[in-house]
């Protein structure tokens, strides 16, 4: 695929970056990863909750099912729900999760209403230490028992203000897949000088798209589905406006 010209900022755990900056090439922008935060994971939290019993397993990240799958349960709750389709494919290529409830949007209100939960539901909920109200606030009112077993926390990553800076000129957009990567991206661009200063972004789903435009960042575009394909997509298109405008 000939260049559409533009350089995006890839603003993802370096462990995280590799499957986006392929399809972002592919489309023929210059990916530059910017490892803003990194992930810690805590697989102690979920190997102390595990043998209990419960009816509901949510997962709300690749990076939940990632370190679930890391303490090789020996089984899994009879209901396991997804919030996505990133987090879906990973629970049936690491867990064997045939068919996990999937809402149609993904965001946590809507995992939580296709569960249609009640008060005798016991949920074990494997998430990262950062997760977003509304998820919480569905679920509280659903009046579930609900353990939480934090999986991971993600940390700021010192020489990710280094690597914008000698990312060989200006960015044009970057690209956001969380809620905590896009305020991640926001306190950091604050940090550069004004040439190397880039608010505009494109986000996987509504709830980074809120995140990032609560942090202050130019929300360029939402990807539908949200999923990388899509947001590689909408990159690229946002890419080409600017060049042509």
């Amino acid at each position: 695929m000939r260049s559409v010209s533009g350089r995006v900022a890839v603003v993802r755990a370096p462990e995280d970056a590799p499957a986006l900056v392929a399809r972002l090439r592919a489309r023929g922008l210059d990916p530059v990863v910017v490892p803003a935060v990194s992930r810690v994971l805590d697989p102690a939290a979920i190997g102390a909750v595990l043998g209990r019993p419960h009816d509901v397993l949510l997962l709300t990240s690749r990076a939940a099912v990632r370190a679930l799958a890391a303490c090789a349960p020996a089984s899994l709750p009879p209901r396991v729900a997804c919030v996505g389709p990133a987090s879906a494919r990973a629970a049936r290529d690491l867990l064997g999760v045939a068919d996990p409830v999937l809402p149609d949007t993904a965001t946590g209100q809507a995992l939580i209403d296709a569960l249609h939960l009640d008060a005798r539901a016991r949920v074990l909920w494997v998430r990262g230490a950062e997760v977003t109200p509304d998820t919480v606030t569905a679920l509280d009112a659903t009046g579930a028992r609900v353990t939480h077993a934090i999986a991971y926390r993600m940390v700021a990553t010192p020489d990710a203000a280094a690597a914008a800076r000698h990312a060989a000129g200006p960015l044009d957009l970057a690209v956001l897949t969380s809620p905590a990567l896009a305020r991640a991206w926001s306190a950091l661009d604050d940090t550069l000088p004004p040439a190397l200063r880039q608010p505009r972004a494109v986000c996987i789903g509504p709830t980074t798209g809120r995140a990032a435009e609560a942090a202050g960042l130019d929300v360029r575009g939402v990807a539908q589905p949200h999923d990388l394909d899509t947001l590689a997509d909408l990159a690229a298109a946002i890419c080409k406006l600017l060049v042509e405008g």
